[in-house]
């Protein structure tokens, strides 16, 4: 919780009240709640129906708020972009941040479980930001993956989600010429030697999906 500001730190802990039906006094913290689809304001007090666990977390997230500094959502969403590139296999991205700018908040993004991570950044706009990744496994041997392209803007509010087919591979930007550019996604198998033994992946098909970007940075995608 390291990159969670204060703010965000007391919903996060007045959630755990909220979930057992508590109706608060804050006007700020009703409407927030009032929003939730599952919130139902029961009890003035629900102190008693706290487990212990969920006692445990609230001292922690209130340590947390008195030490963490206030970090606007530009900051956490620039983190959260050096951090989700920096590994191959599996983005390194702190958990919370993961949750709050990917994972958590569409049903098209990753699954948290996945073995592999094909992901890819185009080239960023004035007011855009434009990531690729797998969204869930295509159950096939190949670990063919659905992979769908996600629109943020730079406070990272998730825009968009452009699905762009299945891939086995990592997909790739290609520059074709001044704001021109094709998104590359790849159908591979696996192959043996059979002298060495050793595995190698060979290509087969490449779909290429060729886009531009307009004058306020928005994504057009044309046609071969």
């Amino acid at each position: 919780m390291d990159y969670i500001p204060p703010r965000e730190l007391r919903l996060i802990r007045n959630e755990i009240f909220a979930r057992h039906g508590h109706r608060f006094r804050d006007p700020y913290l009703q409407a927030h709640f009032a929003q939730q689809y599952w919130y139902r304001p029961l009890f003035d007090d629900v102190t008693h129906l706290l487990t212990p666990l969920e006692i445990a977390n609230i001292r922690f997230i209130q340590e947390k708020e008195r030490t963490n500094p206030e970090i606007s959502d530009e900051e956490q969403f620039q983190i959260f972009l050096e951090t989700y590139f920096a590994d191959r296999w599996w983005p390194r991205t702190p958990r919370m941040l993961q949750y709050k700018f990917f994972v958590g908040n569409n049903d098209n993004s990753c699954i948290l479980g996945a073995r592999l991570s094909y992901h890819a950044k185009l080239p960023t706009t004035n007011n855009y930001v434009y990531l690729i990744h797998n969204s869930f496994w295509a159950g096939t041997s190949l670990c063919r993956f659905h992979l769908n392209l996600f629109q943020f803007n730079k406070r990272g509010d998730l825009l968009k989600v452009f699905p762009l087919g299945q891939s086995n591979g990592d997909p790739h930007i290609e520059t074709m010429s001044n704001n021109r550019y094709e998104i590359w996604l790849f159908e591979r198998f696996v192959g043996e030697d059979e002298e060495t033994g050793i595995f190698y992946h060979v290509s087969t098909d490449t779909i290429r999906i060729p886009f531009h970007f307009d004058t306020n940075g928005q994504i057009i995608f044309t046609s071969n």
